[in-house]
């Protein structure tokens, strides 16, 4: 569900990487999202909104 957001999740974060749970998630929710904090936090505690450093690889790619 937090698929779709992660260009806005690593902007946000590059400028204020502090930014508290609730305002990135009131942010997103204005974009549309209807999912939980909780999967918001396990999304980011992955790291799946930080910039790739590395290209992604192929099987990255179609899944």
């Amino acid at each position: 569900m937090v698929d779709p957001y992660p260009g806005h999740l690593r902007r946000r974060l590059a400028r204020q990487p502090d930014i508290p749970i609730p305002h990135l998630l009131a942010e997103i929710r204005a974009l549309g999202y209807l999912g939980s904090a909780n999967l918001l936090i396990r999304y980011l505690k992955q790291g799946r909104a930080e910039p790739d450093l590395v290209p992604p690889s192929p099987r990255r790619l179609v899944t």
